[in-house]
């Protein structure tokens, strides 16, 4: 028994080419911020009571804004809010 093949027009077969190519990109892409830039997701540190946030002390988001850690490298601490309407403070980083 002889299998057959599967006519593709050659315009469909010009997409899933494309499509191929741009998929291994975007996966390049990936690879390269990952390994090669050190791009990395941010890992939770801690775990954090919504209720006293803003009013802990001892918390880095009572005040929050961008902290110098080290020249040329910074921490961001950035509060949001959904209630009672969007907000994010600091409304600017600077």
């Amino acid at each position: 028994m002889s299998a057959q093949k599967m006519h593709v027009d050659s315009y469909e077969r010009g997409w899933m080419i494309f499509s191929f190519i741009l998929l291994v990109l975007f996966a390049a892409a990936v690879a390269v911020a990952a390994f090669g830039m050190g791009i990395q997701v941010p890992a939770p540190e801690q775990r954090v009571d919504p209720n006293t946030v803003a009013t802990d002390l001892n918390s880095p988001w009572s005040n929050p804004g961008l902290r110098e850690i080290a020249p040329g490298k910074y921490d961001a601490y950035v509060l949001a809010r959904a209630v009672p309407q969007w907000e994010y403070l600091p409304k600017e980083m600077t």
